[in-house]
């Protein structure tokens, strides 16, 4: 049996944590400085009505654009309450 020493992981585990590090401390610089603008509604009243079995698309580009299977997914975020979904007055 081969055993993999930690040295030989330790730089690719490094390296993604570094990674996601950094996507993280971006999404706070924009939720921080302000600039963030949240889909958050769309997606869950997206979710409500295709649990409903309700018309989940509307005409023209905005709005809910993706697959059904992409509300289903949004389902157990869609529970969450407003102010923890995103910033509360965003």
């Amino acid at each position: 049996m081969v055993r993999l020493s930690f040295p030989s992981l330790a730089r690719p585990l490094v390296f993604g944590l570094a990674l996601w590090t950094a996507a993280l401390v971006a999404i706070e610089a924009q939720v921080i400085s302000g600039r963030f603008v949240s889909e958050f509604h769309i997606y869950a009243e997206a979710t409500w009505a295709w649990w409903q079995g309700a018309e989940i698309y509307e005409d023209g580009i905005n709005g809910f654009l993706y697959l059904p299977s992409s509300a289903v997914l949004f389902t157990p975020w869609a529970y969450l309450p407003p102010c923890w979904a995103m910033p509360c007055g965003a």
